[in-house]
């Protein structure tokens, strides 16, 4: 009997594993509630809480959530922001501290997540190395693959490009569900395998992904005690910077909107640029903190409201005239689009992001080498695209609390 009970606990524990690390790949999918990756998730929350009947509230994240809460509803009250996206976020928050709280205390799913998360990881990897090297044989365009094309929202897809996703959106968001898969990798010593996945995140053009990257190995590299091991990896970075910089035209994109953001970066502040590539990354690094910079203290202090919706609403009201309003006008996409960095502090307000800011920081300073990696991955990322309570959000907080041997009340 008691074989079978364990047997039984084993089989729930790979299942809810398994659900973890295909999750970010099906947060693309729109679902009637939400999307699919939150309904798998949500579904590996309920077979906890049935089989198990345990659920732990980390102390920290009920805080800082209901402290949005708070500013959300002050925000509410004072911006009339639609009462619909404000149950929407009070949804949100409840979700997550469900999610987390049902599963992370759970360390017995943590090697079955290795396994599943490296297996799936690899996949992913292959694929974009395929389609990248297709691209650079036949010289077509590749485009993302839909697994449900159903239940795409194409606007959030890239287009056909040289530049390869594989079953993501975009590299970037490719890029971020490689990145803790690279960090555990390191920490395990599967040093061949991080090679492979550090080749396909540069296989995928993605600037954040590469820069992180590079921010990863030459860390590992001055930590690695071991001469030999330290060659391997001093090889790696060398043939991956030749590679990426003077390797064919098929790169040319990756080396062209790396080097524009220093090239234009002075052009900034009066949003005169050369070259798309310097729209694009105006829009992801600087044009939030030029949005907040501009705005009223008042409005600093107690936020737009959380979401797109909610600022387009802000932009109609107040009636700024906003340095990027020369590029985008209210009614563009590219006038609602700003980093997690910035955007905090746009929707949530300074008080209430400094808060934020903090309980981050303070997991950098206090969790253990991996949980400081993941987290320290998530703010950087944060400062060129969007991260506040989306897909990667949840994976990345999610990661933290199930890996890192950090306990905390």
């Amino acid at each position: 009997m008691e074989n079978r009970n364990y047997d039984n606990l084993k089989l729930i524990n790979n299942i809810i594993a398994f659900g973890i690390s295909i999750s970010i790949i099906f947060f693309q999918y729109q679902a009637p509630i939400s999307n699919l990756g939150i309904i798998i998730l949500l579904f590996c929350s309920a077979v906890s809480l049935v089989v198990y009947r345990h659920i732990e509230i980390y102390k920290p994240l009920f805080f800082v959530f209901l402290a949005f809460a708070l500013q959300q509803t002050v925000a509410w009250k004072f911006n009339n922001i639609e009462t619909y996206i404000l149950i929407g976020f009070f949804e949100s928050l409840l979700i997550i501290l469900l999610i987390i709280s049902s599963i992370c205390w759970n360390q017995n799913i943590k090697e079955p997540f290795y396994r599943y998360y490296t297996v799936m990881g690899i996949i992913c990897c292959f694929i974009v190395i395929i389609q990248m090297l297709y691209s650079l044989f036949t010289g077509n365009n590749v485009k993302p693959i839909y697994l449900f094309p159903n239940q795409v929202n194409v606007d959030n897809w890239s287009n056909a490009s040289q530049r390869a996703s594989g079953l993501f959106p975009e590299p970037q968001v490719f890029s971020s569900y490689m990145l803790p898969l690279l960090i555990i990798l390191l920490k395990k010593r599967k040093i061949f395998l991080s090679l492979f996945v550090s080749t396909s995140i540069l296989f995928s053009g993605s600037s954040l992904g590469i820069l992180l990257i590079s921010a990863i190995w030459i860390y590992y590299f001055i930590k690695e005690k071991d001469d030999k091991m330290r060659k391997l990896i001093l090889i790696y970075i060398f043939v991956a910077f030749i590679v990426f910089f003077f390797s064919n035209n098929s790169f040319d994109f990756m080396r062209s909107k790396l080097i524009s953001f220093f090239k234009d970066y002075k052009k900034y502040s009066n949003v005169v640029m050369s070259s798309s590539y310097s729209y694009s990354n105006y829009q992801r690094v600087l044009k939030g903190w030029d949005t907040l910079r501009q705005m009223p203290l008042i409005d600093k202090i107690i936020g737009t409201g959380y979401g797109g919706q909610s600022f387009k609403n802000y932009l109609i009201r107040s009636r700024i005239n906003f340095n990027w309003m020369k590029i985008w006008n209210i009614s563009s996409p590219g006038a609602l689009y700003y980093s997690s960095a910035a955007g905090v502090f746009i929707e949530c307000g300074i008080f209430c992001s400094v808060f934020y800011y903090i309980f981050l920081i303070k997991k950098v300073i206090l969790s253990d080498k991996l949980g400081r990696a993941i987290i320290l991955s998530f703010i950087l990322m944060g400062f060129t695209t969007q991260t506040f309570l989306n897909g990667i959000f949840v994976f990345y907080i999610l990661l933290y609390y199930l890996l890192s041997n950090t306990r905390e009340g």
